[in-house]
């Protein structure tokens, strides 16, 4: 039971934990419910200025910048493809959100005492949060959009500039994507990615539709890269 004083006083823990309770949800089929803390989660994370970077003047240390960053796309990606799933608007605005995403840092070297962390160009934990962070921007986007209930007048142009988006994002991924030299954990993590890629190109499809436009390029490139 979820006493009122919960929401009374966010932190960081609290937003973790509305988060994987509204997923759970979702899985089991209570979307509604799910949605619902999901919703708080968000709210308590805005609530802290988890969508703000914080300045080095703040003294905040560096992994824990890393940790917020994290924690901050893994519920921006959640709430995205949860209103894409369900139809419902985006409740966090891109030109409100100021913090970077996350470097891809090997958590497992540091810890929230080191000085500084750095980069590696392996996989990590954070490597899909980093793909999948910039994966959902654009899907924002089109389903911004494309999805809404005024779409844009000009839909052939802007359907071209999103798949140039996700052309551009698919060739900027680290060649670990893509080779078969992997660490086991890492295969599902990097299908889920690839899986998320395909759900967008359908989500353009579909807006063909919608829409009076030529779609032959799209279906072109979809067919070499997924069949």
């Amino acid at each position: 039971r979820i006493r009122p004083e919960v929401l009374e006083s966010g932190s960081l823990n609290n937003v973790q934990a509305f988060l994987l309770l509204g997923n759970y949800l979702q899985k089991r089929d209570r979307p509604n419910t799910g949605y619902n803390y999901i919703g708080i989660a968000l709210r308590m994370a805005l609530g802290l200025a988890l969508h703000l970077e914080l300045p080095q003047s703040a003294g905040v240390k560096p992994f824990d910048t890393h940790r917020r960053r994290v924690l901050f796309w893994i519920l921006y990606c959640f709430d995205c493809w949860f209103n894409i799933t369900t139809g419902r608007p985006t409740l966090i605005p891109d030109n409100f959100v100021d913090i970077r995403i996350p470097y891809n840092v090997d958590e497992s070297a540091f810890d929230s005492l080191s000085t500084s962390v750095g980069e590696v160009s392996y996989p990590t934990t954070s490597s899909t949060v980093i793909a999948l962070a910039r994966l959902t921007k654009i899907a924002n986007r089109v389903f911004a959009q494309f999805m809404c209930v005024n779409p844009c007048s000009d839909i052939d142009h802007q359907t071209s500039i999103m798949e140039h988006m996700i052309q551009n994002w698919h060739t900027s991924l680290p060649s670990y994507f893509f080779e078969t030299d992997v660490p086991a954990w890492f295969l599902g993590p990097r299908q889920v990615i690839l899986w998320k890629e395909s759900n967008l190109i359908i989500l353009l499809l579909l807006s063909s539709q919608r829409h009076p436009v030529s779609y032959t390029h799209l279906r072109a490139h979809e067919t070499d890269s997924y069949l």
